[in-house]
């Protein structure tokens, strides 16, 4: 029998389940968060999970957000 980190190794290990840009895409490992292809590059989100797609999501959402909240802040402080 297979166990959940054998799975997660099993999948990470598939070319298939990567993108060109370094995107990680897979249903079957359960992690939100995995290590880069090159240890040195840092880590990524599993899209295929939840919980990943969510985060990477936040993570391109949020920083629009404030942006767009300091632009808005800054017409109505100038009167614009």
């Amino acid at each position: 029998m297979v166990d959940i980190d054998e799975i997660n190794k099993l999948e990470w290990e598939n070319s298939a389940n990567w993108t060109s840009p370094g995107f990680y895409f897979s249903k079957k490992d359960k992690r939100w968060i995995v290590p880069k292809r090159s240890p040195y590059l840092g880590w990524t989100f599993n899209i295929g999970n939840v919980k990943g797609a969510w985060a990477m999501i936040l993570t391109f959402l949020v920083p629009v957000l404030i942006m767009l909240g300091v632009l808005i802040f800054a017409g109505i402080k100038t009167g614009h």
